[in-house]
Order: C-alpha cells, then structure tokens, then sequence
C-alpha cells in the first residue's frame, strides 16, 4: 500500500435539520484496501457513503478521493462547490452499489451495463458491449446477458448491477449493504463476486452485515455508532471482542443472580473480554477455549492483568475437539460466540444440549440474522439486538417424561 490514501475523510461533519448523523469522521482507506463499516440502523454508515461520491452535502469538514476533493475546489483557506458536470465527471469515476438494484426493466442485463459508457463516457457500442459482456461474465452472469430483469433472481440482479458499476471502470467501489435485500440463498453468489473484486485489488467501502466477508475479506473493520467511529482495527481484533460496553453489560445483566458462583465456558474465546467479565462478577472458575495463536497469547495477558488466572483453565485447541470430550460437563453457563457464519454453531449447540446440566444456559453471540437452532435439550427464551449484533438466550431442559413422544 502506498502513503497517499485512496479515500480521506478530515472532521466530516453532516447533518439533516437538527439531526447531526455525522460527527466528525476521520478516516484513511489506502489503494487496494477493503474497508468495511458496521453498525446500528442510523448511525450514519449509508450517509458517509453518499458523501464520498457527493450524493449528499457535507456541512465540515473534508473528503478526498485520490487526492481530489470531493465536490468542492479549494482557494485558499475557503472551499468553493464544483459545477454540476464537474461533479458528475468526478462522481463517474467512484462505483456505487445499493441495496436495492434499480436496474432499467426494459433494458436486458447488457444493455444496462453499457448504458452509462455510451451515453456519459460516449464510448462506441461495439467497445461498451465488449467490456459489458467480459463483466458479466466475471461475476458468473455470461449466460444472462439477454436476460431482462423480471428474468433474473435478486442475487442475478445484484450482480448485473455490480458489473453495471464496474463499466465505468471506476477506481474505487461502494457497497452499501449490497446482500440486504436477498433471500439468504442468494447471498452467496454476490459475495463471490465481490471476492473476486478484492482480489483483483479492487480499493472498496463495504457497509454490510455479512460479518463472516468483513472478516475473510476485509482489511480493516470500523463500528460506527450515533455518527462517529467507535472501534476500529483488523476485522479479527474488532470482532473477538464485545463490540460495545452496553453488549456486555446487557447480557450479565440479563444473566444476573446466574453468574455469581458459576462455572462458566467461553468457547471461541477470543481475547477472552465475556468469561473475564464473568469471572469479575463472581464466576467460580471460567474455561476459555481457543486455537488462534495470537487470540491466546491476548487472552493469557488478559487473565495477568486482571489476576484473574488461578479461576481460569485456558484449552488451546478445536470447539467442537474439546465438546467431543464430553468438555462440557460441569458447566452452568456457556458462552458460544462463534467466528464465522451460522453453520459453525450446529456441532458446538448439539454437544452443548447433550452435556450442560437442566437449568444451564447458552448464550450465542452472533451477526446473522437467522434465528439460532435450537437442538433437543435446548430452548430458546430471550433475544436482545444491538445494531448488528444479537445475543441469543437458550436454557438447557428436560422434555417431561409425561407427555408423548412424536
């Protein structure tokens, strides 16, 4: 990565009526870079977006894109707004994908890609068709390329709309929330497109809640909340960790009178942020289970600084290994926070079900939005959200003996 940044953001302030959506974002994204912003509805992700590309106003600061400033020229100390057709000029330079597609109904899927090259870049048709069907068929859509949109599926109609982005040949692409309209079968396909954009090194602005491509494909992982960046680091370190103080406080203060005296497990630990706390509430002893090296060297530093370790087991190895060893016995209160996608709970939850005495609790700290499994022995009794995470209450029970078997 060079020293110049692709996208500059200096005290970008914005703000609709007396809502201030935006409270002074400070941020760099370097060429070939993957940021992806997450947060709760309203804290401002989608309105930055707009601002880069001068879709909306900013009312301070300063936003610049490969060393440009966006929609305004600077003379001295004063910033002076650009004519229409130089914004647009600018703007054409910059890809946007929404949530919802907006293609052209009447048009089929190539005559959309190469409508903004002909008619705004006045590129020859025979060129805008050439690139328009070599992009169709990067994102797996070369056998659609006479398709009309009511032909297509959401994901197909995403993925045209990618590649009607990318006609333009753009040099840096904006995402906003691009899977949050598709049925989740449909999801996947878009994402691989996406990937694929990444590795070509595709500099990119993703707001998405697919924390499974933040963390697989993303360089660097910002929370934003009430307007300003809260968090902000490898996609790894942001999200091994409670995101946010009041995640944590609401799910011991859900646990409440549970916690003192209880044998927790944390699986996936991560740095180890939940069975700390627990343990400074007054757990009897906590286990913490992880695999990724630098993860455990955080977590063993952790329990040192707290002097917490002599209450602590730390098992460096696999979830689902150490659940096959019957891992879970003794415990009251397990902690799933898993690191991927929703399939990575199905084995953990099943041995959790068969192992954890009648009355334990499992709590799953997770960001897809599908409910969570719950196998035989567990029962779901309270959800809480917060923005893009949610944490799932599930108590260990017994069918009664009494009532008939299906």
């Amino acid at each position: 990565m060079t020293s110049d940044p692709m996208v500059k953001a200096e005290a970008v302030h914005k703000r609709f009526g007396r809502l201030e959506v935006l409270r002074g974002i400070d941020l760099e994204v370097a060429p070939k870079e993957v940021l992806c912003l997450i947060g709760p509805s309203g804290s401002g992700k989608s309105t930055f977006l707009r601002c880069i590309n001068h879709l909306e106003k900013i009312d301070a600061g300063k936003l610049s894109v490969d060393g440009e400033l966006v929609g305004y020229r600077e003379r001295g100390d004063k910033l002076y707004e650009l004519p229409d057709r130089e914004v647009c000029r600018k703007r054409s330079e910059i890809g946007m994908v929404f949530q919802h597609f907006n293609l052209f109904p009447h048009m089929t899927a190539l005559e959309n890609v190469i409508e903004a090259p002909v008619h705004v870049k006045e590129e020859s048709k025979s060129t805008a068709e050439e690139r328009g069907r070599a992009l169709l068929a990067r994102v797996g859509l070369a056998d659609k390329v006479d398709s009309y949109p009511r032909q297509l599926s959401g994901g197909q109609q995403q993925r045209v709309a990618i590649a009607r982005a990318l006609a333009m040949e753009p040099k840096l692409m904006l995402f906003d929330e691009p899977t949050s309209a598709l049925d989740p079968e449909l999801v996947g396909d878009v994402l691989d497109a996406m990937r694929v954009l990444a590795e070509d090194g595709m500099t990119m602005i993703v707001v998405t809640h697919e924390m499974g491509f933040a963390r697989e494909v993303g360089d660097t992982l910002m929370f934003m909340d009430a307007g300003i960046i809260v968090e902000a680091g490898t996609p790894r370190d942001v999200l091994t960790r409670p995101i946010t103080d009041r995640v944590k406080e609401t799910l011991f203060g859900i646990l409440g009178s549970r916690v003192p005296d209880a044998r927790v497990l944390d699986l996936y630990a991560g740095s180890g942020a939940i069975g700390i706390e627990a343990l400074s509430r007054g757990a009897e002893r906590a286990t913490f289970v992880e695999r990724g090296a630098p993860a455990l060297s955080a977590l063993r530093a952790n329990l040192d600084r707290t002097r917490l370790v002599d209450r602590a087991t730390v098992i460096a190895g696999d979830v689902v290994t150490f659940l096959g060893r019957d891992g879970a016995r003794g415990h009251d209160l397990a902690i799933l926070d898993p690191p991927y996608e929703e399939r990575a709970i199905l084995a953990p939850l099943q041995r959790l079900a068969e192992q954890m005495e009648p009355g334990g609790t499992v709590v799953v700290k997770h960001f897809w939005r599908t409910p969570v499994p719950e196998p035989a022995g567990l029962v779901q009794v309270r959800i809480r959200r917060f923005g893009e995470t949610t944490l799932t209450f599930l108590e260990r029970r017994v069918p009664d003996a009494r009532e008939p078997s299906e």
